[in-house]
Formats: structure tokens, sequence, C-alpha cells
């Protein structure tokens, strides 16, 4: 990736490595190179015990075992792999970041409303300064605390928000790159066919000729909308350990939060000898702060889904190959029954 967060456009070698130009299709010299890749998508066997399962149980959870097993397909396509891999990572990370700040922020709070803590009497101090004594001081403290956590994990979902954009703007971008090279590769390859049906006139000379290159080219627009759909598929099994991830930082969330006010009520009966009542103000508001924190400024994966934008992507669906294919066999079946009935 350039600074420009833009994906740098692969050169004629990287092209060559890749097999994402026609014209190495159309090179003899490429031709076993290219079977070799797309044997490992054609010419695999069923394996009742996959090499690509070799976790420490001897079981991976399925998108686990499923991601290894396109990559052991397809590590032609590993630098796309790479990016979704990235993106995948980095937005993890966001949410567990993003998380744990909302926790720091709740137990500052809380320990700021705490009545023993030095903080609170710190704060309640400050407020004396300015003429305002208790219990005027304990509220206005409260209200200060709570919209002190609001102003803040607002301002933390904006830094996450803003995070998830450039991860997700940097690694799409390279994501549809990608996509839109096998897209027009796809094509080329169909078209190339098509252009090399008017060879089948003069077949005469060469009989095999056009039979072998038309079934090459046709080999590799097949297997190049593969290529297509495993990238997506790819990208399908990291979004899951994105989701996954996402429903247990949910759970820590909901769950820390909670535990955090169970103690801090705990610690308002310990320390005041139980005689609680005075304080009820203090852990009626750590009540609101805690259940704040869970409820405010959540990050849905929704939020994700509509940053990725993949909607612009040049998918398997909107390839048409079935289509494609099927109207390619049919011109052909009718050329050669239109020349049967002209001989």
């Amino acid at each position: 990736m350039t600074d420009e967060n833009v994906p740098v456009e692969p050169g004629p070698e990287a092209l060559a490595s890749l097999f994402l130009d026609k014209k190495e299709f159309l090179n003899d010299a490429k031709a076993p190179q290219i079977r070799e890749e797309m044997g490992r998508y054609f010419d695999r066997d069923i394996e009742l015990f996959p090499e690509t399962d070799k976790s420490f149980l001897g079981i991976r959870r399925f998108y686990e075992f499923y991601s290894a097993q396109i990559e052991s397909l397809f590590p032609i396509d590993r630098d796309a792999q790479a990016s979704i891999m990235d993106l995948e990572r980095k937005v993890r990370f966001q949410m567990i970041v993003n998380i744990g700040i909302k926790r720091v922020l709740l137990i500052l709070a809380l320990f700021a409303i705490f009545p023993w803590s030095s903080l609170h009497e710190e704060a309640l101090r400050m407020l004396a300064s300015v003429h305002i004594g208790p219990p005027s001081a304990t509220y206005a403290l409260i209200l200060l605390v709570i919209a002190a956590k609001i102003l803040l994990m607002w301002f933390s979902r904006e830094i996450y928000d803003n995070q998830v954009s450039a991860t997700a703007s940097v690694e799409n971008a390279a994501i549809a790159h990608r996509l839109s090279l096998l897209s027009s590769l796809f094509n080329d390859l169909l078209d190339e066919a098509n252009k090399q049906k008017h060879g089948y006139k003069v077949a005469s000379e060469n009989p095999d000729r056009w039979s072998k290159l038309a079934n090459w080219l046709i080999q590799g627009a097949i297997w190049t909308s593969m290529r297509v759909e495993y990238v997506e598929r790819y990208f399908q099994t990291r979004m899951w350990r994105v989701r996954r991830t996402h429903r247990l930082v949910v759970f820590v969330s909901r769950t820390s939060a909670l535990v955090m006010l169970a103690m801090y009520i705990w610690a308002v009966v310990v320390w005041s000898g139980y005689r609680w009542e005075p304080y009820v103000v203090d852990m009626v508001a750590a009540t609101v702060i805690a259940f704040g924190s869970i409820v405010l400024f959540r990050a849905p994966p929704n939020e994700i889904k509509r940053r990725l934008n993949y909607g612009d992507w040049q998918t398997f669906k909107k390839l048409g190959m079935q289509e494609k294919l099927a109207g390619h066999v049919a011109f052909d079946k009718n050329e050669i029954w239109t020349k049967e009935i002209n001989t």
C-alpha cells in the first residue's frame, strides 16, 4: 500500500506471477505454471483427514479450517487473502480497544463518585472552592461525572469510527482492485475464446489447434471465476471471526459493567458500616452510569458492514459465469449446426 491508501498497480512482472493477464494464458511457456495452479483446485481429491486441519486437538473451528483450505487451493491469491486478514485483525483489535477504553472510563467514573475515594474528596474540595457545599456538591459532582463520561465515550466512539473507516477504506480498495482484475481477466478470456472461434472455418489446416486453444481458454475462464468466488468466501470466513469477536466483546462488556456496578454497591455498603441509606443517591448514580456505559455509543456490526462498501465489488454473482458460458456453448453449437446444414 502507498501512503495515499491506494493499492499499487501491479507491473508486468507482478501480473505474470499472479496470472491476471490474458497474455499469460496465450503464452505456451507459462502454460505449465498455470496448469499447476489450476490443478490445486480442479485435481483435488477427497481427504478424510485434510492436511489443513492441524489444530492442537485435531479439529479446528469451521471457519479456521475453511480459511486454511482456501489458502491451500489458491495460494496464487495470497496477497488478496493477506489484505482480507489484515482487515479482520485490525477491526477485531479496534473493537477490543474501544470496549477497553469504555471500561476504563467506567472505572474512573465510579471511583470519582465513590464517597471515600481520594478523587471524590478532591472533587468536593474543588466544588467547595466555588461556594458549592454539601449536599449540592455531591449532586453537582455526579452530574459532572455523567456529562464527562458521556463526552469521553462519544469521543472514543468517534476515534473508533475513524479507525474502522480508514482501515476499511485501505483494505477495501485492495480487495476491490483484485476482484476487478480477475473480473476483467474472466471477460478477456471468454472474448478471446469467441475471437478464436473464427479459426474453426480454417480448421482443416490445423484441426486440433482451435479445439485445444478453446478448451484452454474456457478452463482459464472457469478457474478465474473460481478465484473470484474463493476471494469472496475467504472474506466471509474472516468476517465470521469478526462477528464472533463482536459477540464476545458484547458479552464481556455487559458482564464487566454489571460486575463493576455490583462491586461498587458492595464497597459502599461495607465502607459505610452497613449504614448505606445516606448513599442511595451515589448508588443510583453508579447504576445510571454503568447501564449508560452498556447502552450508549455501541458499535454494532452493521456499522462495519456499511463502511466496507463491498456492494461495489466485482463479485462472482456479477460475473454471470453461467449465462456467459451457456451463451458461449450455444453460439458454438449454432455455428456447427449451420455449417453442417450448408455442407
